[in-house]
């Protein structure tokens, strides 16, 4: 438990410049299915090949004419992404 503090807490406190890589090092752990969504326009989309390469059982969705804030900016894509993945049955996913 000590660990997962420790490891939390670095996560938290290098969150603006250096939490890339300490984030990186954990995305191998993730062993459930994983939904990445990303915006067309968004800043984060850059990171979408590593997600896809470090965590196993990965699905990355990118919904069109959105920036960072798809939940947002196009509320009704991204509850159709959400709502397909939940209701996939797990063993379905790579």
């Amino acid at each position: 438990m000590d660990e997962l503090r420790i490891d939390t807490f670095d996560l938290v406190g290098n969150s603006h410049g250096g939490c890339t890589a300490v984030v990186v090092n954990y995305l191998h752990r993730i062993t459930a299915p994983t939904l990445l969504i990303y915006g067309e326009r968004g800043a984060y989309h850059n990171y979408e090949a590593v997600g896809k390469a470090k965590i196993k059982r990965v699905r990355a969705v990118t919904i069109p004419n959105t920036g960072s804030f798809t939940h947002q900016e196009n509320p009704r894509d991204t509850e159709k992404v959400l709502f397909s993945f939940l209701s996939e049955p797990v063993a379905r996913m790579p």
